[in-house]
Formats: structure tokens, C-alpha cells, sequence
């Protein structure tokens, strides 16, 4: 959990007059991003550092170290192709930021290969959302910015579409990486995927995990139409109970609105069939 946290934000809203009974505060915003990039670059998660107003469960950047055994039959993602051996995880970044930049040339992707801590941060990444949490920490200089929104008509709370807007710069940094080159990048990784991944205590192997995280995030579904949400103390929940029972990684994902959802969710795909997943293996 960071110092202070996010669900303790408070992001005032435009200008306009108070409504009686409901408060303006917002907890957290995030944003789900997936693409292929950098360390295992096969997509990646960001988080703003501001919040939206939006109830959900607290993040965690490690899940808890209970272990989980090895499936029977491990799949093989990211099939090694025999290129030169993976640079060790420490010191791995200087090596690695070229290869990034290739995939894109998207000022937020170079943002990212810029950071450090590159493999960590992506194997992180993917077990906090294969669990259906949101991660803190990677990618966090890639966040959108601006305040969050909302319509208050007679009837109902709505998501403002303009809040959706932010999003648009990272939805199209996802859609620049080469799907491809993606795969090429994370089977010469593999190695280093594994081993970032049991620094974590894990024992199953990394391609489930992977794979869990890929299909819960193309599993989210594209709202139509509003999105209606409605108070819960300080903060708001979405009024359809299907929304709200959505992971909190699958609800960050959510917020970047029905178009950059669309456009995420299709380069995902493109990545994990890049990547060996078979399509009937991929939410429909």
C-alpha cells in the first residue's frame, strides 16, 4: 500500500453548485492498460496518481505468498525462439530500453522503458491482475491526468464522458506496440520472467498466470450506453450490480471508457494470440 492512499484522495470536481447529501469526494483512479512493451512486454497496467471516485477494494502491488502448485500440464507461452541469452533481472534495463523503444515510438511507452526496474514491474503487474487486484507502483509515470467527472441529471448520476477523454493518449500508446515484436521480445524474457516471478515466492508457472491475466481483462465487458453511478458514503459505486462485482483490475480497465476499452482489449488480443494463446483459450 502506498504512504498515503489512494482511496483517501480527493479530487474536487468542476465548478458547480454542491448537491445536498453527496459528497465530492474521490478515492482513486487508474487506469487499465495493456500492451506489449518493455520487460515482458506483453501489455501493461497504469495507475493516476490521482483517483476517481469510484468505490473498490484497496490495491496491493504483491499479492500475499501463500503459494500455489504447479499445474499438471504447464503451457508454453512465449516459446523461446533462440535468440542470445536474456540479460540478468538486475541490471536488465539498459540492455532492455532499446528493445522497448522498437516496439513504439509512443512518448508513453518510452516514458515507461525510461524507469526501472523494467521485468520486476511487469511480473508484478501480472500477478496482481491475475488475482484480480490493481498494482501500485509500475507505471506509475505513465498515468493520465485531469479530474474525474460526472453528469448530474434529475435522474440519475452519470459518467461524464469527458473523464473517458483522458484516457485516450494511453489507448493509443497501447495500440502503436507491434504485437509481434512483442512476442519476440517476451520469448527471449522468459527466462528472467520466471525468475522475477519465483523472487516473488511463487511456484506455479508464470505462463498461467500470464494467461489469467490477459483473459480476465479481455473478459470485461464494453458498457453501451451511460454508465449510471450512485453515492456510497464518500464515494460512488456503479449502480449496475454486474459493473461492481467486476474485479478491481477489470473495473480500472472499465474506466477508460467503452472506445479506449475497445481499442485496449483488441491489441491485448492480438498479443496473446502473438504470444501462443489459442483463440479458443480468449473471451469471445
Amino acid at each position: 500500500m502506498p504512504d498515503i492512499p489512494d482511496y483517501e484522495l480527493q479530487t474536487p470536481e468542476p465548478p458547480r453548485p454542491p448537491l445536498p447529501q453527496r459528497p465530492r469526494y474521490a478515492p482513486w483512479i487508474a487506469a487499465a492498460i495493456v500492451a506489449a512493451i518493455a520487460g515482458a512486454a506483453v501489455w501493461f497496467y497504469l495507475r493516476a496518481p490521482e483517483a476517481d471516485p469510484i468505490a473498490s477494494e484497496p490495491v496491493a502491488e504483491v499479492l500475499p505468498a501463500a503459494p500455489q502448485p504447479p499445474a499438471a500440464a504447464p503451457r508454453s507461452l512465449c516459446a523461446p525462439t533462440g535468440a542470445a541469452a536474456a540479460p540478468p533481472v538486475d541490471g536488465s534495463d539498459k540492455a532492455l530500453a532499446p528493445f522497448v523503444r522498437a516496439l513504439s515510438s509512443h512518448p508513453r511507452v518510452t516514458a515507461w522503458a525510461a524507469t526501472g526496474g523494467l521485468v520486476r514491474s511487469f511480473t508484478v503487474a501480472v500477478e496482481n491482475i491475475a488475482g484480480g487486484r490493481v498494482p501500485v507502483q509500475p507505471l506509475r509515470a505513465l498515468a493520465p491526468s485531469g479530474p474525474f467527472r460526472v453528469i448530474d441529471t434529475d435522474k440519475a448520476l452519470l459518467v461524464d464522458p469527458r473523464s473517458y477523454a483522458r484516457y485516450t493518449p494511453i489507448a493509443a500508446a497501447v495500440a502503436s506496440v507491434d504485437a509481434q515484436g512483442a512476442a519476440r521480445l517476451c520469448a527471449a524474457l522468459r527466462p528472467r520472467l520466471e525468475e522475477a516471478y519465483r523472487e516473488l515466492g511463487r511456484v506455479e508457472p508464470f505462463d498461467q498466470t500470464l494467461e489469467r491475466a490477459i483473459t480476465s481483462l479481455l473478459s470485461t465487458p464494453v458498457p453501451a450506453g451511460d454508465v449510471r453511478l450512485v453515492p456510497a458514503g464518500a464515494v460512488y459505486e456503479y449502480e449496475d450490480e454486474a459493473l461492481q462485482r467486476l474485479t478491481p483490475a477489470q473495473r480500472q480497465l472499465l474506466r477508460m471508457g467503452p472506445r479506449n476499452m475497445q481499442i485496449v482489449q483488441d491489441k491485448l488480443r492480438q498479443v496473446a494470440l502473438a504470444i501462443g494463446i489459442p483463440s479458443e483459450r480468449l473471451p469471445q
